[in-house]
């Protein structure tokens, strides 16, 4: 199971150790909230000009997630988005379905899904191309309609 920061951050210290077992709420981590690594101003001064450019990254190839430790193959149970589609950092793009279990998986970052590798009802394995986004890509906005009289 993946434990996802609840905000943006720096975690300042594990709470528990590898192979440790926890419980439903208990805390993992603690999290500096809004704080960012050291090394971050560099890289947002180097990320800025091309963010002001509107210049976005090469795609980047979403694979379906490790579903736990039996699980090889899933199916499709649903795509949440279309091509085309914004897509938010962590947003739940498709729905995977086991015998055991429903998993999401989700944008790496924020951009623009340019395409599925896959259809609803196909079988899929841990690992295999499901989805190419086009990170910091915004969607083309709906062409306006003109309103007659």
């Amino acid at each position: 199971i993946d434990v996802r920061a609840p905000v943006a951050g720096i975690v300042n210290k594990i709470l528990v150790k590898v192979g440790d077992t926890v419980n439903v709420g208990q805390g993992v981590a603690t999290l500096e909230e809004g704080a960012a690594a050291k090394s971050a101003p560099a890289a947002a001064a180097a990320a800025a000009p091309a963010a002001a450019a509107g210049a976005s990254s090469a795609p980047v190839s979403i694979a379906v997630p490790s579903m736990g430790d039996s699980i090889t193959e899933g199916s499709i149970a649903a795509l949440l988005k279309l091509p085309g589609d914004s897509a938010a950092q962590d947003e739940t793009i498709a729905q995977i379905e086991t015998d055991k279990v429903t998993i999401d998986v989700r944008a790496p970052v924020a951009g623009v899904v340019q395409g599925f590798k896959v259809k609803e009802g196909d079988t899929v394995t841990v690992g295999q191309e499901l989805a190419i986004l086009i990170p910091g890509a915004v969607a083309a906005a709906a062409p306006a309609v003109a309103a007659t009289a």
